[in-house]
């Protein structure tokens, strides 16, 4: 099955789904109290129906093979075809039960692992006396996948239809000394390598070089002892040489209009199970994406935990008997610490409280939170064979303890990990309040685009409350500082960009704007309200609609930026240039001294014609020049100053300089000339 799938579209109908499997759920509580009401098998395969068609519908074949399953198993027990109605009622209900589990995995952003349903289907398919599935029934690689060049275009010399008669006879020979073992055993199945590759270099059609391809890597994988030889693999090969003997009887268009599609996708599925095994098994894994179809064993165990009943609603039973507990828990620990533990019975009380918490804790798989109140409970259980009294760095790990346990009893069933085994209580419990948070400020911001969006399409019909669109870029703004945050820099980005047009283009109402432009914009409003509502749900897609509303925004003209958490206000003040050229002074004086006695002259003129004395300043004392003053310390003219530090004065601009901008230069150029 192709992982890449977005289930979200489950969320659409999976409040009807779950309505409909409570009907057949009471239909068949009703049937099994009272066996003479017939037509509530009826009804029962009526809701099972309406299910498999609505799972069909959002393509999801392994809950929807399920569901068609059951509707038999309903159907047999209507027309009595079952003999242990017992039985088939029991692994009914059974089903019924653990679908919605399965479905709520899958919108919680959980890979989909139709394997998992496999137990339930087998009994389904036992209670009516119907053969077995094997785990290859749930395996579904694209068969249409391109086949690698150096496979398309691989090529021997030779004629297909003289030559398939000898091939066959070859590939027969080998089979035959595989199946008897022994020393010969290698070479044989090397025999069969090289009949599928020189079968796969005379064919041209892609479907029938895709089979003996397949069948070469499998080859391949038995030789070098990554894949067991076991009689379903032998029993492929033996098929493979019926292909072969179709080929010699009909030619290759006859494989190319009727493809063994099932045997290359029993033989794909051996082929993902073998660990390693050449070259050649490497790029036909690579191609099928097989590793992803197959499951390891640490997802198979998180599936099936999955099925075991631990769905919200239990989640929500559960959580107000645990958080009554935890309240009792905090008002024992507000008394001892402002009190102290002076009576062992109190606190003997409070163990076997949280001993008892601990439990309820591990049965709900809160392993991490349970860890955590067992420490504690071995903690104060120390203090209380000796015969002391807790000290108050104890009790306030304890209270760290319990706000961990209630911040893990509100994430209970969000599908979120509450922390990891090496972290500490105050950090787990720091990730646990941030995806809190998270909820709210999600929550907020989806909130917030939808009022936007509404502003926007009242504008677009030309309402009246079409004057909050004034509005949208503060509402856009208060997003853009909640995805920062969260460090969602790129959609906070997509805000920015988005609030940028809608100020410059739609609130001014002097530029026409085209019906396209609006479509981008909606591409990215929309685009980003589901990326956010998948971090929410905490679904594995969501980076495609970003990419929508990226590419949406910059349609627009508005590139995104990579980070807008420095900019400031969007909002400039406009600064007044100046216009006003300095004149150009064309003087020439002879020397430095010219300049300053003219300077003087002009400056006792000019205090002559105000009346005003010229002050008399003192003729300024002479410089020794044999003795100078350099920070703090006494030089004189020829010392050796090679010890001494300096200041380098860079000959070319350095990076503090290239680095500032034109407008400051410009500015402090200014500042100087004034």
């Amino acid at each position: 099955m192709n992982q890449v799938i977005d289930f979200s579209t489950l969320t659409w109908v999976k409040n009807e789904l779950d309505e409909t499997l409570k009907e057949a759920r009471q239909s068949l509580e009703a049937y099994v109290e009272d066996t003479s009401d017939t037509a509530q098998p009826g009804f029962l395969a009526a809701h099972l129906h309406q299910v498999y068609g609505t799972l069909q519908m959002v393509e999801l074949y392994g809950a929807a093979l399920l569901a068609e399953e059951m509707e038999q198993v309903a159907k047999a027990i209507a027309d009595g075809s079952v003999t242990r109605q017992d039985d088939a009622c029991e692994v009914l209900m059974r089903a019924i039960l653990q679908l919605p589990d399965y479905l709520d995995r899958l919108i919680a952003g959980c890979q989909d692992i139709p394997l998992v349903l496999l137990p339930v289907l087998n009994d389904l398919r036992a209670v009516r006396g119907e053969n077995l599935l094997s785990e290859n029934i749930m395996f579904s690689p694209d068969l249409g996948a391109v086949l690698p060049e150096s496979v398309s275009a691989y090529t021997v010399d030779g004629d297909l239809g003289a030559d398939t008669r000898e091939l066959r006879h070859r590939f027969q020979i080998g089979l035959l000394g595989w199946f008897r073992g022994g020393e010969k055993e290698k070479a044989s199945l090397e025999i069969l390598s090289g009949v599928l590759d020189t079968l796969y270099g005379l064919c041209h059609a892609s479907s029938v070089t895709r089979l003996w391809w397949v069948a070469a890597g499998i080859a391949d994988a038995i030789r070098s002892d990554s894949l067991n030889g076991s009689v379903s693999v032998k029993r492929l090969m033996g098929q493979v040489d019926r292909q072969i003997k179709r080929l010699v009887d009909h030619g290759e268009q006859a494989l190319a209009n009727e493809p063994a599609t099932d045997l290359i996708k029993n033989l794909l599925f051996y082929v993902a199970q073998s660990d390693g095994g050449g070259e050649r098994v490497d790029a036909i894994q690579s191609t099928y994406r097989l590793q992803e179809l197959l499951p390891g064993e640490e997802e198979m165990a998180a599936a099936r935990e999955s099925l075991s009943g631990q769905n919200a609603d239990l989640f929500a039973t559960v959580a107000v008997a645990v958080k009554e507990e935890l309240g009792r828990l905090k008002d024992q620990l507000d008394i001892a610490l402002r009190n102290g533990f002076e009576d062992a019975d109190a606190l003997q009380t409070m163990m076997q409280t949280l001993g008892s918490l601990g439990d309820t804790l591990g049965m709900l798989s809160l392993g991490e939170a349970r860890t955590v109140i067992v420490t504690r409970v071995s903690e104060l259980d120390a203090y209380v064979q000796a015969g002391d009294a807790p000290p108050d760095t104890v009790l306030m790990d304890v209270a760290s303890t319990l706000l961990f346990v209630e911040s893990s009893v509100e994430s209970m069933g969000s599908g979120r990990s509450v922390g990891l085994s090496g972290d500490s209580v105050d950090e787990r419990l720091a990730k646990s309040e941030f995806n809190q948070v998270m909820d709210v400020v999600l929550q907020e911001a989806i909130a917030d685009l939808a009022r936007a969006k509404e502003a926007i399409v009242a504008y677009t019909k030309g309402d009246e409350g079409s004057g909050e669109l004034a509005e949208v870029p503060q509402w856009f703004n208060q997003v853009k500082g909640g995805l920062l945050l969260l460090e969602e820099t790129r959609a906070a980005s997509i805000i920015d960009a988005a609030a940028k047009y809608i100020e410059d283009k739609l609130i001014p109402g002097n530029v026409e704007v085209q019906e396209k432009e609006l479509d981008f914009l909606a591409d990215a409003i929309c685009g980003l309200e589901y990326y956010l509502e998948s971090r929410r749900e905490n679904r594995m897609y969501g980076d495609s609609a970003m990419n929508v509303a990226e590419k949406g925004i910059e349609t627009l003209g508005y590139p995104v930026q990579g980070d807008v958490s420095d900019q400031s206000d969007r909002q400039t003040e406009d600064v007044p240039e100046n216009d006003a050229v300095l004149p150009s002074f064309d003087l020439e004086y002879d020397s430095a001294a010219d300049v300053a006695d003219e300077g003087a002259a002009a400056v006792e003129a000019e205090e002559m014609e105000s009346g005003v004395e010229p002050e008399v300043i003192d003729e300024p004392q002479a410089i020794d020049e044999t003795e100078t003053s350099f920070e703090g310390e006494e030089v004189s003219v020829g010392d050796d100053l090679s010890g001494m530090e300096h200041i380098d004065v860079p000959a070319e601009p350095t990076a503090e300089t290239e680095a500032l901008p034109t407008e400051e230069i410009d500015s402090g150029l200014t500042i100087m000339g004034e």
